[in-house]
């Protein structure tokens, strides 16, 4: 399926269920599954296909605020947990990795064993759990994470007291470029499908940057396409 269509399908279902965070990245199962986390503690597991929503588990404490596909979904939560779903099973909760209050999930696409997960404002670490866990002190509010497979970096989104987007090398955590434009909290970032941009929510407005250089290949296929207006605000971040 187009990735542009996965997008409006999610927010579609997002917008229909009041819900308060989609999966980060659109990596959805062979069935085109998705979840989505509640303000009301729940995982809802939905089929994208059909906009059909088959379930919902609620054993988070708390608001479910982070999302990340790896085959299976994993959930965090500001009660400190993550939780590691199953979904080919009704009782999809299989495990808990606890400790931290987190905002922020995401699962690195060239090492798929590493995830990374990011704080709120009394924590403010990114961490990284997998092979190794390291963390680092970003002395502010994570709020969202994705990584760029083309240039091996992460990138952050923060709250409190920055309000900024970070882009970072992976895995030294030496900081690449900055984005301080955001007068609110950033929210979410998403990466574009070609992966040399990203998109910011913020309480004050929604801007695309251009941060990653396109594949050669697609860079071409990209220029033939005819050029869309749009209201969004594009600057460059590099």
């Amino acid at each position: 399926m187009d990735q542009e269509v996965l997008r409006t399908r999610m927010e579609r279902i997002r917008l229909q269920e009041g819900c308060i965070e989609l999966m980060k990245e659109l990596r959805l199962s062979q069935e085109n599954q998705g979840t989505v986390g509640t303000s009301d503690c729940k995982v809802q597991l939905w089929d994208v296909d059909y906009e059909k929503h088959l379930r919902s588990r609620s054993s988070h404490t708390a608001r479910v605020g982070s999302l990340s596909w790896n085959d299976h979904p994993l959930s965090g939560s500001r009660s400190g947990h993550i939780y590691h779903h199953d979904v080919r099973v009704s009782e999809h909760h299989i495990s808990t990795l606890s400790g931290h209050s987190m905002e922020a999930l995401a699962w690195c696409p060239w090492q798929p064993n590493i995830l990374a997960y990011g704080g709120v404002t009394m924590d403010r670490h990114i961490r990284i759990s997998g092979s190794c866990i390291s963390s680092f002190d970003t002395r502010s509010q994570i709020s969202s994470l994705l990584f760029a497979p083309n240039h091996k970096e992460l990138v952050s989104a923060h709250g409190y007291d920055h309000n900024n987007v970070v882009i970072w090398k992976y895995p030294s955590f030496t900081k690449v470029a900055e984005h301080n434009d955001h007068k609110d909290r950033v929210l979410s970032l998403t990466l574009s499908p070609d992966f040399s941009s990203v998109a910011t929510v913020a309480g004050d407005d929604i801007r695309l940057w251009k941060c990653f250089e396109v594949n050669p290949v697609e860079k071409k296929a990209k220029e033939r396409m005819v050029k869309s207006t749009s209201s969004v605000i594009h600057q460059s971040i590099r």
